[in-house]
């Protein structure tokens, strides 16, 4: 190993620290120590990498936690957990063998046990209980749509118009959900 001009080796012995020996004296035993200083840096140590890296990980939580969702987002999600909502209706109908009806409007829907008499509404811990709309909805065009006992529904389009788009739903006969904005 060659020592450069910007590099200073000083090997001593463990008992005297002021003794200077040579390199071939150095490599014949392991009670030399070699303390060497590099007058430039060649790289960042562990503990610089681990800070750096910790503050771009707080950095990047904090963009992702301020950024608000937008309402085609909002809009997306609603949509697919109304398709999720809808398969769980025609479901809890053919197995609990009632008819499950879903009413809509501009504030929200509902999911309402349609029996002979009277509607009964969903429980609040319920998975088909009322919702809210989370975005604002202008007008919503839903005939009665009904989940009952058979397998097969007649099928169904529903329009719902946000201020600035109108999303069509239209249920097959099976009970699938495609949407198309």
């Amino acid at each position: 190993m060659q020592v450069g001009p910007r590099c200073e080796v000083l090997l001593m012995a463990p008992w005297d620290s002021g003794t200077r020996v040579t390199r071939e004296r150095a490599h014949r035993g392991p009670r030399w120590r070699a303390y060497g200083k590099h007058l430039r840096s060649k790289g960042f140590t562990l503990l610089e990498l681990l800070v750096v890296i910790a503050i771009l990980g707080i950095v990047a939580g904090m963009v992702s936690l301020s950024i608000v969702p937008s309402e085609d987002r909002r809009l997306t999600e609603e949509m697919d957990r109304l398709a999720a909502l809808f398969r769980l209706a025609h479901d809890e109908a053919r197995v609990a063998g009632r008819a499950i009806q879903w009413q809509a409007n501009t504030q929200g829907y509902r999911f309402v046990v349609a029996d002979d008499d009277e509607a009964d509404p969903m429980a609040s811990d319920d998975p088909l209980r009322a919702r809210n709309w989370p975005f604002e909805v202008v007008q919503v065009d839903a005939p009665e749509i009904v989940f009952g006992r058979e397998p097969l529904m007649s099928p169904v389009r529903v329009q719902i118009a946000t201020p600035g788009r109108t999303v069509t739903m239209d249920i097959d006969a099976f009970g699938e959900l495609t949407v198309s904005r």
